[in-house]
C-alpha cells in the first residue's frame, strides 16, 4: 500500500495527510493548513502544558487521538524514530508500524477507543516498529487515555527492546542446549524440589529406570523409586546435602520400572536462587550396579582367599609341628649318639645326618615363617633398645662361621637406641650376615651403622661376587639362589631373603641392596631412631642355694615319649638326673607327694589337659620358693610365646632344638650367666 493511499483511507473530514514517505520531505506549512482546528487546539494545549515533562521521559512517548492521528511526539520518540515532532505531529500513528501490521494495528486502535484499558510495558504490549529509515524493531509499550481539552487522546510509551529480544533468544538458545546437554549426558541428571519432588529427569535417567519423564515429574522421589528400607538413609543424604551444600557422593539402590535395583553413586549440590535461598537440590548419578557387583565378586573371592591362606596356614602349622616332633627327637638322638660315638666312620656318619636335619629344620621353620607373614598372625612387638644388641648378637653367632671359612669379620659398634621389634631385625641382620658368609668366598663381610636423618641404617658389606641389576629383585623371590644350580644345602634353601622381604614389610623399614658384579654387595635395612630409654628394673635372680658336689636334677615336662625319651637320654649322658612329667597333672601330683626339688626344668609349651609349660614352671617356682632357672622349648615361632616366657624370665628354644645348642644354655642358666 502507498502512502498516499493509506492517507486517503485514513482522512474522514476530507483533509489531506500525507504520509511522508523517505524521499521526500512534507512542509510543515502545507501540513499545517489542513489540521482541523479541534486537533491544533489539543497540539498546542499538549506542546505548551506537558512538552517539558514529556522531553525528560528516557521513552519515546507517542501522544495521538481517537482516528490514531500523531498529535505529539517527545525528542526520546525522535531521537527512536527519526522524525522531527514536526514532521510526524498529523501523520497517522501506522506511519510507525511495518506496512505488514498496519490494518491489524488500525483495527486495534479503533477497538482501544472503544473501549479503553490502561496497559503497561512488559504484560503483552510488545509489537514491531518502523524508523524513518525503514529499520524495523521489536518495541514494548504502555498506553493511557487522557481527556485534552475535551478531546480524548492516548497516550503511548515506546521502548525499543531489540537488545532484550537478542539476550532473550541467546537465553533461550543456551537453554535449548544445556536441554540438549543434560539429555545427551550419559550419567542421570535429577533434581528435586525442597520436597522431594521430582523436577527435572533427563533422558539417561528414563533409560536406566524405564520411566517416561513425563510419568515421574511432579511425583515424591523417595517413594516412587526407593526401596523401603533404604528410604530413611537416602531422606538423611538429602537432607545433609541441604544442610551443607552438597558434594557428597553416596551410593543407594533404586527401583527401575521392571523392579529390578539398580545401584546408583550420587553426587548431590544444593540450588539457590538469585537470593541465596535453597529452592531444591541438583544430583548426577552414575549407574554402579556392574561395579558392585564385580565389587562382590573380588571381595568374595579375597573372603575365600583369605580362609585358602588361613587354612594353609593352619595346615602348615599342624604339618610342621607333626614334623617337628620327630625331627626334634632324632636331633637329640644324634646328639646323644655323638657323644658316645668314637670310631671315626661313625662320627662320619653322625655329621651327616646333623647336617642333613638341620637343613630339614632351616626349610620348616623357613616355610612356617613365610606362611604366619603372609596370613597376618605375626604382630610386632616394637620397643626402643640399643642396636648394639643385635650387633654383639651378630658377631658371637657369626664370628666363627667367618673365621672357619677364611673370612676377616669385622663389627662396627654404636651407641644409637632404635625403635622396632628386636627378634625380628635380628633375623632380618642374620640372614643379611648368613648370606654374606655363605657367597662370600675370599675377603671380609663388615656390618655397621649409619646415621640418615631419624633413621639408622644397618649395613652388611661383603666382597662376595656381587649381584646384577636385573637380579635385585628376583632375589627375595622363594627358592630363588642365583649361585646355587646345584642346589647346595650349605648355601641354604632359597627362603632367608623372602623372609626378611615380609619381616621389613610387617616393621614398615625399606630395604636397600648395592651391588657391584664382581666386587661385592650391601644390604641394608633402615630403622627408625628410639628416643631415649627409661631404665626398667632387672627381676630379681631369686636363684638360692649352691649345687655343690651332688647331682644335678633336671625337671622335663613333654607330652611326647620320643621327644621326651631322647631329652632325658641327651642329659643323663651328661650327668644329670632326671624326672620327667608329661603334663601339668604330673607336676601337681609330684607337688602333693613333695618329691619335686628341681634345679633346672625343660618343659614343651604345648601339653594336654588346658594347662601349657609356662603353668607347669609358674607351679614348681611357687612350690620349692625360688626362681628356678627354666627354658620353654616349642615348635611355635610367634613373638607372643617369646613374649609370655621373658614375663615368666624363662628363656625359649624354637623345635627342633640343636642339642650342644640346649646344653650350652642349660650350663648358662644354672652359672647365672644367661
Amino acid at each position: 500500500m502507498s502512502p498516499r493511499r493509506l492517507d486517503k483511507e485514513l482522512s474522514k473530514d476530507g483533509c489531506e495527510r500525507q504520509l511522508p514517505d523517505n524521499n521526500r520531505q512534507t512542509s510543515i506549512a502545507a501540513r499545517t493548513e489542513t489540521v482541523p482546528r479541534s486537533e491544533a487546539k489539543v497540539q498546542r494545549y499538549i506542546k505548551e502544558t506537558y512538552s517539558g515533562l514529556l522531553d525528560s521521559m528516557p521513552d519515546a512517548m507517542i501522544i495521538s487521538n481517537d482516528e490514531g492521528v500523531i498529535q505529539h511526539v517527545n525528542r526520546s520518540s525522535e531521537k527512536l524514530f527519526g522524525y522531527s515532532c514536526d514532521e510526524i505531529v498529523g501523520q497517522p500513528i501506522e506511519l510507525l508500524i511495518p506496512e505488514s501490521f498496519r490494518r491489524a494495528h488500525r483495527e486495534h486502535v479503533q477497538r482501544f477507543f472503544i473501549a479503553p484499558k490502561d496497559r503497561d510495558m512488559g504484560f503483552g504490549g510488545e509489537f514491531s516498529a518502523m524508523t524513518r529509515e525503514g529499520r524495523e524493531f521489536s518495541a514494548d509499550i504502555s498506553l493511557r487515555t487522557l481527556d485534552i481539552e475535551g478531546e480524548r487522546v492516548a497516550v503511548a510509551a515506546v521502548r525499543d527492546i531489540s537488545d532484550r529480544k537478542r539476550t532473550d533468544k541467546a537465553l533461550q538458545e543456551q537453554k535449548e542446549f544445556l536441554a540438549k546437554l543434560i539429555d545427551s549426558a550419559q550419567t542421570i541428571v535429577l533434581m528435586l524440589d525442597m520436597q522431594g519432588r521430582i523436577v527435572l529427569f533427563n533422558r539417561y535417567a528414563e533409560t536406566i529406570t524405564g520411566y517416561a519423564a513425563d510419568d515421574v515429574l511432579g511425583k515424591d522421589w523417595f517413594a516412587t523409586f526407593l526401596p523401603k528400607g533404604e528410604q530413611r538413609q537416602v531422606r538423611m543424604f538429602f537432607n545433609r546435602v541441604l544442610k551443607d551444600g552438597g558434594h557428597t557422593a553416596h551410593i543407594n539402590p533404586i527401583v527401575a520400572k521392571d523392579g529390578q535395583l539398580r545401584e546408583i553413586e550420587w553426587y548431590g549440590r544444593i540450588l539457590e536462587d538469585k537470593d541465596g535461598t535453597a529452592i531444591g537440590v541438583l544430583s548426577t548419578g552414575q549407574d554402579v550396579t556392574k561395579r558392585k557387583a564385580n565389587e562382590e565378586i573380588l571381595r568374595k573371592a579375597v573372603d575365600d582367599a583369605e580362609q585358602a591362606n588361613l587354612a594353609k596356614s593352619q595346615f602348615m602349622a599342624a604339618a610342621s609341628h607333626d614334623l617337628r616332633q620327630p625331627l626334634q627327637s632324632l636331633i637329640l638322638y644324634i646328639g646323644a649318639l655323638e657323644r658316645k660315638a668314637e670310631a671315626p666312620e661313625i662320627l662320619d656318619i653322625v655329621m651327616r645326618m646333623k647336617l642333613s636335619l638341620e637343613g630339614m629344620r632351616e626349610l620348616l621353620d623357613s616355610l612356617l615363617d613365610i606362611t604366619r607373614y603372609d596370613s597376618g598372625q605375626v604382630e610386632p612387638d616394637i620397643k626402643v633398645f640399643p642396636i648394639t644388641d643385635i650387633l654383639y648378637q651378630a658377631e658371637a653367632d657369626v664370628r666363627p662361621l667367618a673365621e672357619e671359612k677364611g673370612l676377616k669379620f669385622r663389627v662396627v659398634f654404636s651407641s644409637a637406641l632404635v625403635s622396632s621389634d628386636p627378634a625380628l631385625l635380628d633375623r632380618v641382620v642374620q640372614n643379611f650376615l648368613f648370606n654374606a658368609i655363605r657367597y662370600t668366598e675370599k675377603g671380609s663381610v663388615l656390618v655397621g651403622c649409619r646415621r640418615r636423618g631419624d633413621r639408622l641404617r644397618i649395613e652388611v658389606w661383603d666382597t662376595g661376587s656381587g649381584i646384577s641389576e636385573g637380579d635385585k629383585g628376583r632375589i627375595f623371590q622363594e627358592f630363588v639362589q642365583l649361585e646355587n644350580p646345584a642346589r647346595e644345602r650349605k648355601k641354604g634353601m632359597g627362603l632367608g631373603l623372602a623372609v626378611v622381604d615380609r619381616i621389613a614389610r610387617l616393621l614398615n623399614h625399606e630395604i636397600d641392596v648395592v651391588s657391584v658384579p664382581g666386587s661385592g654387595s650391601v644390604f641394608a635395612i633402615e630403622v627408625p631412631v628410639g628416643a631415649k630409654m627409661k631404665k626398667e628394673p632387672t627381676p630379681a635372680n631369686n636363684i638360692q642355694g649352691s649345687l655343690g658336689p651332688e647331682k644335678i636334677l633336671a625337671l622335663i615336662v613333654e607330652d611326647d615319649p620320643a621327644i621326651l625319651g631322647s631329652l632325658e637320654t641327651l642329659l643323663k649322658l651328661e650327668g644329670f638326673e632326671v624326672t620327667t612329667a608329661e603334663h601339668v597333672g604330673d607336676v601337681e601330683n609330684m607337688i602333693e607327694r613333695k618329691t619335686l626339688q628341681p634345679d633346672i626344668i625343660i618343659s614343651d609349651y604345648s601339653l594336654p589337659g588346658g594347662k601349657n609349660g609356662l603353668d607347669a614352671i609358674r607351679q614348681v617356682r611357687l612350690f620349692c620358693g625360688r626362681r628356678i632357672p627354666a627354658t620353654l622349648i616349642t615348635g611355635d615361632t610367634s613373638g607372643q610365646i617369646l613374649r609370655q616366657a621373658r614375663v615368666e624370665d624363662c628363656r625359649v628354644l624354637n623345635k627342633p632344638v640343636d642339642a650342644d645348642a640346649l646344653l650350652s644354655l642349660i650350663g648358662n642358666l644354672l652359672n647365672g650367666t644367661d
